[in-house]
């Protein structure tokens, strides 16, 4: 006895291979490849400035950026990638995955830039030239 398809009246083919018992033909089938996900599009607003509230909350970028301008490495290639990782995470259009793994290279340059600007000498260097500035 051959098979009918449940929503229309027609004979189903023989089933070849494996997979589950086909109950619709071809025509009322769900077709599951090649069809693409219709999304609504956002209406998009100006893009975020130092006044956005993006910026308030987070304020990254700009607390990165005021750190290394004191240090005056915000030039150094360090300092740049520090920044740009800290501008890519105040936007938030990254998934957490990757939210991780910036946050972690925005560190490790921000803490590179900054450790080649800390003076060579040290406590000792800063000792002396206080001592010499008293006496002299």
């Amino acid at each position: 006895m051959a098979k009918r398809c449940v929503d229309c009246p027609e004979i189903l083919q023989p089933q070849i291979g494996r997979g589950r018992p086909r109950i619709r033909c071809p025509q009322c089938s769900v077709k599951r490849r090649g069809k693409s996900l219709t999304v609504a599009p956002t209406p998009l607003g100006p893009p975020p400035g130092p006044e956005s509230p993006l910026e308030a909350l987070t304020g990254l970028a700009a607390g990165v950026r005021a750190e290394l301008e004191a240090a005056g490495r915000a030039d150094s290639v360090d300092g740049m990638a520090a920044i740009h990782a800290a501008e890519t995470l105040d936007r938030q259009d990254v998934s957490g995955a990757a939210r991780a793994s910036l946050l972690r290279e925005m560190r490790t340059a921000a803490a590179d830039a900054l450790r080649a600007a800390a003076p060579a000498g040290g406590v000792l260097d800063e000792l002396r030239r206080r001592r010499d500035q008293k006496s002299g």
